[in-house]
C-alpha cells in the first residue's frame, strides 16, 4: 500500500446505515482501536439525539 500512495477520491453514500447494527458489529471488535474509536463515536451520537438534537 506505501507504494501506491496517497489518493483523493469522491464518494457518495447511497444509503445510510443503522447506528445500532454498526454498534452491534463494532461491539465485538473492541480489541482493535479504530473499531473502538468508531464504537464511542456511535455511542456518543445516540447519546447526544436523545437531547432532540441530531448530530451529523
Amino acid at each position: 500500500m506505501n507504494q501506491w500512495g496517497r489518493r483523493n477520491v469522491e464518494i457518495t453514500i447511497v444509503q445510510w446505515g443503522s447506528f445500532n447494527r454498526s454498534a452491534e458489529i463494532l461491539a465485538g471488535r473492541t480489541g482493535f482501536s479504530h473499531c473502538r474509536s468508531m464504537l464511542a463515536n456511535i455511542r456518543r451520537q445516540q447519546s447526544g439525539s436523545n437531547t432532540g438534537v441530531a448530530k451529523l
